[in-house]
């Protein structure tokens, strides 16, 4: 069950146990001054001295009771201040009843209970007082209470030689300990007052107070009773139930203090550390005299102790060090984190300049491959971006897609190694055997005058990544300046593609390759391939399909690839189906509204219609794309299932696709004769698809020995620069008449 937290003010039965305490006070100091003790009995005047003491012992076991986070702290002081009163009781018997003569004498074991106790009553009251609180607080506290107790006793050795010979016992150890306990509280207390910078709650100054008084009514004590100058009854001896009675008044106080905020500051060592060095000195110099075995052991002991706190702090501050550098790199890559970035100081990057990278859409990723496939891919774009960069770079991962690069370069050349990285992403990646293509944006900024800490620097690449993802993906934003060279060759390509489709589109021309049958030779169809004229030369598709997917316009490509390649074919008279492949954004009604358009306006008919879609198409959304393809069958269009093998269906779910037939990957069928791995799938997809009635196509096939393969040992349809390049229309009207002549 947890503790009940205390209430904000003191219960009427705490108040009135404080005025208690207080007039007991008063009446055992009169008592004590005007000397009307000595002529009272002995019982009544040990229970007036020891009633303070009572009383406060019952002070802070209410206080205990009250419960909170320090309540069995406070039922330690109370058992402490009843071993102090008890012992007191026997002290006074033992003048008028014969007790066991033993060393140490019963009042003392009594008296040196008291010790412990209040010891770990302020350890456990440090752990609610201070956020922050060293666990070896209480050996810091050994280490400097015998590092005193040695200095000390050497220091009584050599300044009270003479009177302690003559009347002090060297054999007897009581009154040492005595002093050593008396010095372990004081010592604890001031470490926690110095732990706390000396702002601490108002109940720890009273039990400083308290445990002062304590202190110094002992050490009195011990260099009168050393010296036989000790008289009994006197002003010292009220200096033990004032103790009490601060004690008691802290209980009182530490109500309200309960419900304080706790302090976090953490303890200082020099004080452990100049005790070890007096312990040295001690150890070094020390005179003969009577309390010379008592001094080199209490030394000894403080060296011992403080050498193993300070291993222990040793090991601790190892420990912290683990921790702060596991805290400063990425789990997943092993990169540096953002936190490590920022403990760059001014003087680290002066002369540097930060490249922060994010990756486009990679929550695609995520959705699509799931969440282990996203982490894999994070490792490899981390191992593509250090292998392109220097060992005098850093390269550090900032969050879930962000990565950055703090390179010793100027603004031109990090822009110039960002272009870099960009374009290196751009290149598919590998992903538990799928190929995944990914883009990023970029921003670089430099550190200078305006911005010459690494948040400044940061805040900077930042703002220029913003601007970066604004213009579209794959660019490069630069923040003291517009976009990188590359960047704005991209943003005017894209600009320029806009144009294009806006103007009719007369700029992108359609290519046709064909896809023969494998057992009569006979073409089984053309693929539609893309095309760009841009100024005066006849673009590729890798040389402006990214920029072209960038600028928005791939479902605006489909309609014109449907439309124009349907109506070149009926107009050059070739009666052959045409494939034209669909991006996945473009599964959804719009491509059943423009298929059917497009074969009214051309005059075509369904037959003459292939789509090819990707496995991406199907996992992005299943069940739209699932509803799609069956619609389009139903209206009498074939559905092909484009480069099978590099997605993520796989075998075991292609008997539910709702597919006519599916081609191979090129980049197994062109490999079929120098890879086994690769002629094994190509070999296993084929028996599947033939038992489930599916047609296979093979794409790749870009030599005669594959094609010889191929005719040999499968069957279904061939398509490849073996078979025929991609070629305009008017050279496929001569190819496909020379085929049939």
């Amino acid at each position: 069950m947890a503790a009940t937290r205390p209430t904000s003010t003191a219960s009427p039965g705490m108040r009135g146990l404080l005025g208690a305490l207080v007039a007991s006070m008063a009446l055992a100091g009169l008592g004590q001054v005007s000397g009307e003790s000595q002529a009272w009995p002995t019982w009544v005047s040990t229970s007036l001295y020891v009633l303070p003491m009572l009383l406060a012992a019952a002070m802070t076991a209410v206080r205990a009771r009250s419960g909170g986070t320090a309540s069995r702290a406070w039922y330690l002081l109370a058992g402490a201040l009843l071993a102090d009163a008890l012992a007191n009781v026997l002290y006074a018997l033992s003048t008028s009843v014969a007790l066991p003569e033993i060393t140490p004498s019963i009042p003392d074991i009594v008296w040196l209970a008291y010790y412990p106790l209040a010891f770990f009553f302020l350890l456990l009251l440090a752990r609610r007082s201070l956020l922050l609180v060293v666990d070896h607080a209480w050996l810091d506290g050994l280490v400097v209470s015998f590092g005193a107790f040695a200095v000390g006793a050497t220091l009584l050795d050599i300044t009270a030689l003479e009177p302690l010979e003559a009347t002090f016992d060297p054999s007897g150890v009581v009154d040492s300990v005595y002093l050593l306990g008396d010095l372990a509280l004081i010592v604890v207390v001031f470490v926690v007052l110095l732990a706390s910078r000396f702002r601490p709650p108002t109940s720890w100054w009273l039990i400083a107070a308290g445990l002062l008084a304590f202190s110094v009514a002992d050490a009195v004590y011990f260099l009168q009773a050393a010296n036989g100058t000790y008289l009994d009854g006197t002003a010292l001896d009220l200096l033990w139930p004032l103790s009490a009675l601060l004690l008691g008044i802290a209980a009182y106080v530490d109500i309200r203090d309960d419900n304080a905020p706790r302090l976090t500051y953490a303890l200082n060592p020099v004080v452990p550390g100049i005790a070890v060095i007096a312990a040295g000195v001690v150890l070094a110099f020390h005179p003969d005299g009577p309390l010379e075995p008592l001094a080199v052991v209490a030394a000894i002991t403080s060296i011992v102790l403080g050498v193993t706190r300070m291993w222990l702090a040793m090991r601790d501050t190892t420990s912290l060090n683990d921790q702060l550098s596991k805290a400063s790199l990425d789990p997943l890559t092993g990169l540096p984190n953002m936190r490590a970035l920022r403990g760059f100081t001014p003087g680290r990057i002066r002369g540097t300049s930060l490249v922060i990278l994010d990756v486009v859409d990679f929550a695609d990723v995520n959705i699509t491959l799931g969440h282990d496939a996203g982490d894999r891919l994070l490792v490899l774009i981390a191992q593509r971006l250090g292998g392109r960069v220097r060992d005098t770079d850093a390269l550090l991962r900032l969050g879930s897609d962000g990565f950055a690069v703090l390179l010793r370069a100027d603004e031109s050349a990090a822009t110039r190694v960002a272009e870099g990285l960009v374009a290196s992403l751009e290149q598919p990646f590998q992903v538990e055997g799928v190929p995944l293509r990914i883009t990023a944006c970029a921003g670089v900024a430099s550190a200078s005058d305006d911005a010459p800490t690494i948040d400044a620097v940061l805040r900077n690449a930042d703002d220029a990544l913003i601007r970066a993802k604004g213009d579209g993906p794959g660019l490069v934003r630069v923040h003291s300046g517009g976009a990188s060279t590359r960047s704005q060759e991209r943003l005017l390509r894209r600009s320029q593609i806009r144009e294009a489709f806006a103007a009719g589109g007369r700029d992108f021309l359609v290519y046709y390759q064909p896809i023969v049958r494998i057992e009569d030779d006979s073409v089984f169809a053309v693929e539609a391939l893309v095309r760009w004229r841009h100024e005066g030369v006849v673009l590729p598709p890798g040389a402006f399909i990214q920029d072209l997917v960038q600028s928005g316009s791939m479902a605006t490509l489909t309609r014109h690839m449907l439309v124009t390649s349907l109506t070149e074919l009926r107009g050059a008279g070739l009666d052959v189906p045409v494939t034209v492949n669909v991006p996945p954004e473009l599964i959804t009604d719009e491509l059943l509204e423009q298929s059917a358009a497009a074969l009214h306006s051309s005059g075509s008919h369904q037959e003459q219609l292939i789509l090819e879609i990707t496995e991406e198409s199907l996992m992005r959304t299943p069940e739209l794309a699932a509803r799609i393809l069956n619609e389009l069958r139903s209206q009498g269009i074939r559905v092909e299932l484009d480069d099978f093998g590099t997605g993520w269906s796989g075998l075991s779910s292609l008997r539910d696709l709702s597919v006519d037939g599916l081609k191979i990957d090129f980049s197994f069928v062109s490999r079929m004769i120098t890879d086994t791995t690769a002629r094994a799938i190509v070999h296993g997809v084929s028996a599947v698809a033939a038992d489930l009635g599916v047609l296979v196509i093979y794409e790749g096939v870009e030599d005669r020995e594959v094609e010889e393969l191929l005719r040999a040992e499968y069957s279904g349809c061939l398509q490849g620069y073996a078979i025929g390049r991609p070629m305009p229309i008017e050279d496929l009207a001569r190819w496909c008449a020379l085929r049939s002549s």
